[in-house]
């Protein structure tokens, strides 16, 4: 008996390497959010008649959301919107004036902000679908609230509380602007960056005459996507 065979016609062919959608989403892709901290340390610019503040004390902590928009390979825009607070350890000394002459055991004003930064971004080098190496420059406005000062002292003997320490919350004091703002930059490579911050903005109502805070702050940002 004659077997007689005959090959199939291809009605359907799927070539698995050309039917790859392309990712809409992810950190190089053109839009992209995700959210971040960072911690920075306040530097004493040490210019004359600057309020004295205690190097390597004197930090600040960001909680940030961002946002980046992307125009091409190398260039972004983007907006950035955090919750920051800053405490500047105030240094006890015989010439001190702020806000009093009073020296305690210590002293820290602390600011609490609420921020809108906008940003330039340019990319280097090739990433693929990842962030990559960039550096931003950008400019911010911020609204302080909830401002304080915090003075911490030892009694010379045990109060009526049956305590020999105490401390004392001055809140909102008024003499704090709340409107501040400044100029920004970073500089990194993927979810890491190193952020400076430079206030422009006085930090004290002119009409108290009270020596001006340090205004530049240096730090690392770490993002979470």
């Amino acid at each position: 008996m004659n077997t007689i065979s005959s090959a199939q016609n291809i009605l359907f062919k799927q070539d698995v390497v050309f039917d790859t959608v392309p990712p809409k989403k992810g950190p190089n892709q053109r839009s992209f959010d995700h959210f971040y901290i960072g911690y920075g340390f306040i530097l004493d610019t040490q210019h004359f008649g600057a309020l004295e503040t205690v190097i390597g004390s004197s930090t600040q902590l960001v909680f940030g959301f961002r946002h980046k928009t992307k125009i091409n390979n190398h260039y972004a825009i983007g907006y950035d919107i955090n919750y920051n607070t800053a405490g500047y350890l105030i240094k006890q000394s015989p010439t001190k004036s702020f806000p009093t002459s009073i020296n305690y055991k210590s002293e820290r004003l602390l600011i609490r902000n609420f921020r809108l930064e906008l940003y330039n971004r340019v990319n280097f080098g090739k990433r693929g679908n990842k962030i990559g190496k960039f550096m931003d420059i950008g400019a911010f406005g911020e609204y302080g609230f909830a401002n304080a000062l915090i003075v911490k002292n030892k009694l010379p003997e045990t109060n009526a509380f049956g305590s020999t320490k105490v401390k004392m919350v001055n809140r909102n004091p008024n003499y704090v602007n709340k409107l501040n703002y400044g100029i920004s930059a970073r500089i990194g490579n993927n979810r890491v960056a190193l952020y400076a911050t430079y206030r422009l903005s006085e930090m004290f109502i002119a009409s108290y005459s009270y020596p001006e805070t340090a205004n530049l702050i240096v730090g690392v940002k770490v993002g979470f996507y």
